[in-house]
């Protein structure tokens, strides 16, 4: 019997980073939040950064595993102006630019969206668990997305769910897309089949 698979998504801890960094490393390469900077925004605003966890029971048995992550940035306006006015990369944010939880974020920096496999369902159920994540942020009140795509995958992504780069002229800078209240992301599920598995 191979028992049930399900995925749950849970806040990450600090406790988390080292283990997470080690996948960060192997997707981004040099195109990476220094581990301890991070540290000092998820000190900052502890709620960033999401684990989506695979587990798998039998009978009254259970393990679990960490599939994905993603984390989300809520910006200052001075941040988001810096991003998009191309002084600043995704990089160079640093604490400061981060707001607390005590404040309302009009704008996100999305860090990062990646798996520890590649396997298809893991990737699946990380890019749902994030689009969920920006249903949440969106239901009430009008967002910007910003990211910066440095991989092939995120790319597609991208262009995929209609983000644009900020300059024409460097696709591989600051990208955006202005949501208003309740406008989630397109929540085709074909399309999101379509950008991981690359057919549908």
């Amino acid at each position: 019997m191979r028992g049930e698979v399900s995925y749950v998504t849970e806040r990450a801890a600090i406790g988390d980073l080292n283990s997470l960094f080690e996948h960060y490393e192997k997707i981004f390469g040099n195109d990476l939040i220094p581990q301890e900077e991070f540290t000092k925004w998820m000190v900052k605003n502890p709620s960033i950064c999401h684990k989506v966890m695979c587990v798998k029971s039998y009978n009254e048995q259970s393990n679990s595993r960490v599939a994905g992550f993603f984390d989300f940035e809520p910006l200052t306006s001075h941040a988001h102006k810096r991003l998009v006015r191309g002084v600043i990369e995704g990089w160079g944010l640093s604490a400061k630019d981060i707001l607390s939880p005590r404040t309302t974020p009009k704008s996100y920096y999305i860090g990062s969206v990646g798996t520890t496999s590649r396997s298809q369902k893991d990737r699946a159920a990380t890019l749902l668990s994030a689009l969920e994540h920006i249903k949440r942020i969106n239901e009430k009140r009008a967002i910007t997305l910003l990211t910066n795509p440095i991989t092939p995958d995120g790319l597609r992504l991208c262009k995929g769910f209609g983000f644009r780069p900020v300059n024409e002229d460097r696709p591989r800078g600051i990208w955006t897309l202005e949501l208003p209240a309740g406008g989630h992301v397109p929540r085709y599920e074909r399309k999101v089949l379509k950008a991981i598995v690359g057919h549908a």
